[in-house]
């Protein structure tokens, strides 16, 4: 059994928020149903588990509007098995491709008598009428049509929490690497001091094997139960995969499918530019040149399926940065850097395993180092300027903000250490007070004040902050979606 970090904001729910449903979103294959499962057959008497793209009569039940109704379909839907308030977990499972789901979590959160789950793996993909179909040629009717728009989402009846795929220190969790150690090395990048050598081996040989089979529960347990093989945990990898494509064509028109395939299967390509901006005109079209008009839809799909990290490009480096942002620019990393990996192919993992500096690990390494900082829950954002007419052209390729500090990170896949970009930015911009270089290598600060961890430090990028006084408040809430 894996250990993840998720089934402790489940006993949060359980214990803190007083009835209303909880939202679990997240991409496919992450161990969703999985891990509430588990939870419900541990926390409560009975665990009433639902597939609502398996149980239609659920499903009519929620179109009427009544929570009494909705909970005897249950019950006949299973021979009358037993829902009993405040002894049974309800687990709504897939419920994207049910029209009223949402609303009938909000009938649920107002009766209060039902603990209730619900789950889904496409939340945030909202194309009008479209469901998940038992034929993928069946047409979508104007009632389906109307019938959605005349819905009302559950505004305030219900906790929103968006999982991950497995982080890295839930990988140790599950080779079993001392808890100890691990906190030790928190600790370390948290005070800037060095990891005593041996340490600092073994996490640099466990993130490299993180960083090649990724953090998918199902291939980290079989790369595991195999002893480290990776051909086996990457077969599974790939199976992923062909559930995106799967899932492509299900929950997109006809006419879209193509525009969104097309932009998932250029992210490599994107990202192995030296300017890793998403750029329309790099996805592959029919011949014409691809423009934002045609692309950004496909875009927003990908990201609201959980597919991608957005990173976005910060207009100035003053507080506070998330006032910054720039909505039209920014970079496409992938959710998790094992997925990317089995799109580039075995020679870019073969690139990671032997540390291969003349193969360009570029797009690998800032996609672990984007994924990393996300998982911590934090915003992933950059800078780039290409004006320098007041001598501000540079680009930095992560900016942090916590507090009092706004961090300037450059990440380095090779030898090099080398950064024009830091040796600049904090004299451009007052407020950036910290720069920090990820790179292979021990924790240190240079003379200059450049801060040096070591790549797999990302994962661990919550503890590059101060302790601070004072209250916790909500932006420091592992609740809110990052």
């Amino acid at each position: 059994m894996l250990r993840r970090k998720a089934y402790d904001r489940l006993l949060e729910w359980k214990n803190e928020w007083n009835g209303k449903c909880l939202l679990v979103s997240g991409q496919r294959q992450i161990g969703k149903t999985y891990l509430i499962s588990q939870f419900g057959r541990e926390n409560y008497e009975n665990l009433f588990y639902a597939d609502l793209s398996k149980d239609p009569g659920i499903c009519d039940a929620m179109k009427r509007g009544d929570v009494d109704d909705i909970v005897r379909a249950m019950r006949l839907a299973r021979g009358n098995e037993t829902i009993e308030p405040g002894k049974t977990l309800i687990f709504l499972d897939e419920v994207q491709v049910s029209l009223f789901a949402r609303s009938a979590l909000k009938l649920f959160s107002l009766d209060g008598r039902y603990d209730v789950i619900a789950s889904g793996s496409l939340l945030g993909v909202r194309i009008p009428g479209l469901r998940k179909r038992s034929s993928k040629d069946e047409a979508i009717t104007e009632e389906e049509i109307e019938a959605e728009r005349s819905l009302v989402l559950p505004a305030g009846s219900e906790i929103p929490y968006k999982m991950y795929s497995m982080d890295f220190e839930e990988y140790l969790w599950a080779i079993s690497f001392p808890q100890e150690e691990i906190d030790l090395a928190k600790k370390c990048i948290h005070d800037k001091e060095p990891l005593d050598k041996d340490l600092l081996k073994a996490l640099e040989r466990h993130y490299r094997d993180y960083t090649i089979i990724g953090g998918m529960p199902e291939a980290v347990d079989m790369f595991i139960g195999s002893g480290g093989d990776y051909e086996k945990s990457s077969r599974i990898v790939r199976a992923v995969i062909s559930t995106f494509m799967d899932d492509i064509v299900t929950y997109n028109l006809p006419v879209d499918q193509v525009k969104v395939r097309d932009t998932f299967l250029s992210i490599p390509n994107q990202l192995g530019h030296i300017n890793k901006k998403c750029t329309y005109s790099r996805i592959p079209t029919d011949g014409s040149r691809g423009t934002g008009e045609r692309y950004s839809s496909s875009v927003e799909w990908i990201n609201s399926a959980g597919y991608t990290n957005v990173c976005y490009n910060l207009t100035d480096l003053t507080h506070p940065i998330s006032a910054r942002r720039d909505p039209n620019v920014f970079k496409l990393y992938m959710s998790d850097t094992g997925i990317l990996n089995n799109m580039l192919g075995s020679d870019a993992m073969n690139a990671v395993y032997t540390g291969d500096y003349a193969y360009n690990m570029g797009a690998i390494t800032e996609n672990a180092v984007a994924e990393g900082i996300m998982k911590c829950r934090l915003p992933v954002r950059y800078y780039q300027n290409t004006d320098n007419s007041e001598g501000k052209r540079m680009e930095v390729d992560f900016i942090l903000e916590s507090g009092r500090d706004i961090m300037a990170i450059e990440v380095k896949s090779g030898k090099t250490r080398r950064s024009p970009s830091l040796d600049k930015v904090s004299k451009v911009y007052q407020q950036v007070n910290r720069r920090i270089i990820l790179s292979k290598g021990n924790i240190s600060v240079d003379k200059d004040g450049v801060e040096h961890y070591p790549l797999f430090a990302a994962c661990f990028a919550d503890q590059f902050a101060e302790k601070r006084d004072g209250p916790k408040f909500a932006s420091d809430d592992d609740w809110l979606l990052a």
